[in-house]
């Protein structure tokens, strides 16, 4: 039993994949190397939501399609950037540089090297 236990947990580990939703969009299933992030701070709360920039455009004034968030758009609260930076390893992501500018913290991440997201260079033809 024991011998058939472990290699379905392992497969099953490796068949999960995680997802970063940014607004709508999964940004693990997009051709990125490089993101930005930093944490937003709600004090009343105690809590934080995580503002990610991959480059792109945004005429929403208050960046919310800047925020990690569910697959339906809600932005997901953190317990602070730890926690932040945590749900971004187990996603496939590391900090290269951090910096402070205007009393804000913010990471430059890039994609962690043997991270391979889901459909990430699969064209629409390998798919169906």
């Amino acid at each position: 039993m024991k011998k058939l236990i472990l290699p379905l947990l392992l497969l099953v580990s490796t068949i999960s994949f995680g997802q970063v939703y940014v607004g709508k969009s999964d940004i693990n299933t997009r051709h990125l190397q490089y993101i930005e992030i930093w944490d937003k701070p709600i004090k009343s709360i105690g809590k934080s939501y995580a503002l990610v920039d991959y480059g792109q455009m945004s005429d929403d004034e208050n960046k919310t399609s800047w925020t990690i968030s569910n697959r339906n758009g809600a932005p997901l609260e953190f317990n602070g950037i730890v926690d932040v930076l945590n749900y971004m390893y187990r996603n496939g992501w590391e900090i290269m540089h951090n910096k402070t500018t205007d009393g804000y913290e913010s990471y430059l991440m890039k994609r962690r090297a043997g991270y391979i997201a889901p459909d990430v260079g699969i064209s629409k033809i390998e798919k169906e």
